[in-house]
């Protein structure tokens, strides 16, 4: 989708189908790794401090 266009002509599923693509494309800024793959990686990271810091205390 090129940037600055109207989106009020695309349903909410084209555009979750457009987000999701752009979401699983790989990206050399992430070392060839997806966002939604760095998202998940980094909230697991996060939800493990928790526990440790949790069961620690």
């Amino acid at each position: 989708m090129p940037k600055g266009i109207d989106i009020w002509g695309y349903s909410l599923r084209q555009l979750n189908a457009i987000a999701r693509q752009l979401d699983e494309r790989q990206r050399k800024s992430l070392g060839f790794h997806t966002p939604a793959e760095m998202f998940v990686s980094t909230r697991q990271t996060h939800l493990d401090a928790d526990r440790w810091y949790t069961s620690v205390r």
